[in-house]
């Protein structure tokens, strides 16, 4: 046992030093054609995003459908990943690997584990971890076995970008973009937009009890889902900056909330996730020009 656990903790060490990760300003200082992927874990919560490419090509690979084109002028490429950690660190190497993106969007829903949050806030990570991860004896509680990191931290640019486009869908395009029976409906009155800890997990938090445990636990976390973290891992490994953002959907106890779940994902995310992505792209080409001319400092 001592001589597995020395091998173990010198592979960590050597893993440590595999990784050289890209910011996303390095890459528009560079003032190259783009190339972003955008993941969702179900096609309901991509909006019109797939209808909005020009130019559109398709091409299934792992059971899963990849669709390349211009979106807002900008080569994109999206894909549904499916629900879960491993069903969502599939496509993102897969963008990384095939279509070398330069960056990763993930785009979704999310339950709520902080109290002061509501349906239809918008949350963009800056940090995630995976709260099922335990390795123990080998590792603390948390950390990834073998690279020896328990968060992982998105690309502090794009998140930045991220959260100035998420406001600006809340303060600008909100009442417009959504019917107004959707607003009555699910209470979309004042959403606020942050940036905090999310916790991923191959687990759906529905009872309160899990919900108290996690805020136990990770008393930092916002709120929970099941892909960000494995996407983030995938996009640390790789060297490409992604960022997470999240509309919450839910209070992560299904017991308790008094809207249809599924409903807001199917009718009401989509509206956040196109509006945001579509000011995310016009953040991204007025970044990347300021980047490679040197006319404003960036974020």
């Amino acid at each position: 046992m001592a001589k597995l656990y020395l091998f173990f903790s010198l592979f960590c060490v050597a893993m440590t030093h595999l990784v050289s990760a890209a910011t996303a300003e390095e890459i528009f200082t560079k003032n190259k054609p783009l190339t972003i992927g955008i993941i969702s874990a179900v096609p309901g919560e991509r909006g019109s995003l797939i209808e909005s490419l020009l130019e559109a090509a398709s091409c299934e690979q792992g059971g899963r459908l990849y669709t390349q084109g211009k979106l807002h002028g900008i080569d994109t490429v999206c894909v549904a990943s499916g629900i879960g950690k491993v069903a969502a660190a599939s496509p993102a190497t897969h963008l990384i690997l095939a279509y070398n993106v330069d960056f990763i969007v993930f785009i979704g829903v999310a339950g709520a584990i902080d109290p002061a949050l509501n349906v239809g806030d918008v949350i963009i990570a800056n940090a995630l971890i995976q709260h099922d991860m335990d390795g123990r004896p080998f590792c603390p509680l948390h950390e990834i076995p073998l690279l020896k990191i328990r968060e992982f931290t998105p690309d502090g640019l794009l998140a930045s970008l991220a959260l100035e486009a998420s406001q600006q869908f809340i303060d600008e395009e909100l009442t417009t973009a959504i019917p107004s029976s959707l607003l009555d409906e699910f209470r979309l009155t004042l959403p606020k937009v942050t940036s905090g800890l999310v916790i991923t997990g191959d687990q759906v938090i529905c009872q309160y009890s899990h919900k108290a445990k996690l805020r136990e636990v990770l008393p930092a976390a916002l709120w929970v889902e099941m892909e960000g973290a494995s996407v983030s891992q995938m996009s640390y490994s790789y060297g490409v900056p992604c960022v997470i953002i999240r509309t919450i959907s839910d209070y992560a106890n299904h017991q308790y909330t008094p809207m249809d779940v599924r409903k807001f994902i199917t009718h009401v995310s989509g509206y956040y996730s196109s509006a945001i992505i579509k000011n995310i792209y016009a953040l991204i080409k007025s970044a990347q020009f300021s980047a490679f001319n040197g006319t404003k400092k960036l974020r």
